[in-house]
């Protein structure tokens, strides 16, 4: 799920989804961002149809991650995706 969300392949997210996957696993991602989720790689990555497709099949936009204890938020504020952080911040 987190590398199908990192890649933008909004098919391979539903499909995951459609499977049963669980939407909050957390994983690596780039060999040091522990405990991130796909919506946080999907909102790092300014993936926004995918980050529609998370939060409708339920992903939980408060979850932190294990390393800088960010939300989804606060990983699309760091790349400069201003309107989809304050966007996911409405959900926290």
């Amino acid at each position: 799920m987190i590398r199908a969300a990192w890649k933008g392949h909004l098919p391979a997210v539903q499909s995951l989804i459609e499977a049963g996957a669980d939407l909050d696993v957390r994983g690596r991602h780039g060999g040091h961002a522990q405990g991130v989720t796909a919506l946080h790689i999907a909102a790092e990555s300014n993936h926004q149809q995918i980050v529609d497709v998370l939060l409708n099949a339920g992903a939980n936009p408060t979850l932190e991650d294990d390393l800088y204890h960010g939300t989804p938020a606060g990983w699309a504020r760091n790349r400069g995706h201003t309107a989809l952080a304050e966007r996911l911040q409405t959900l926290a």
